[in-house]
């Protein structure tokens, strides 16, 4: 699950730095040696099905059905989950986690991380969380009586 959520974000690794991928992937810092792409991955990912699931089972009113109402859901969607990135990995920045260890001194380094990559990583986090919303669109449109045709709606 990690190498698959590892991959989604490596597309982006641009966009907010590779000391933050390396620290995401668990392999600078000894304090996170932990994969936290799967984690982040999985948390939007659920987000991402419990909006759709309100949206297409729960609410399924035809004032939302048009692709203007699919789209107010799919941006909260994505908000909450820049918000939960962002505020993730600003926990181990405020914490001073994001170190590295020099072999032979043993002395800490901080890695060049800074809250721009951090919000560019929560602003990556939004478009997978609206990829992962419209996936699990087209899979939901179908159990909806009202919203059927969002976001395709003609």
């Amino acid at each position: 699950m990690g190498s698959f959520f590892g991959f989604i974000y490596n597309l982006c690794v641009s966009f907010f730095g590779s000391d933050l991928n390396e620290y995401l992937l668990g392999e600078l810092s000894p304090d996170s040696q932990a994969n936290q792409y799967s984690s982040i991955g999985l948390v939007t990912c659920a987000i991402a099905l419990v909006v759709a699931l309100v949206y297409y089972v729960f609410l399924d009113h035809p004032r939302f059905s048009s692709w203007l109402g699919w789209l107010c859901f799919a941006m909260g969607n994505s908000v909450v989950s820049a918000f939960v990135a962002f505020f993730w990995i600003k926990k181990d920045y405020d914490n001073g986690l994001m170190y590295s260890v020099d072999q032979a001194t043993q002395a800490k380094t901080d890695l060049a991380i800074n809250m721009s990559n951090i919000a560019f990583f929560s602003l990556a986090n939004f478009f997978v969380a609206f990829f992962f919303f419209f996936i699990f669109s087209v899979g939901l449109m179908w159990v909806s009586k009202n919203c059927y045709q969002s976001p395709f709606h003609k």
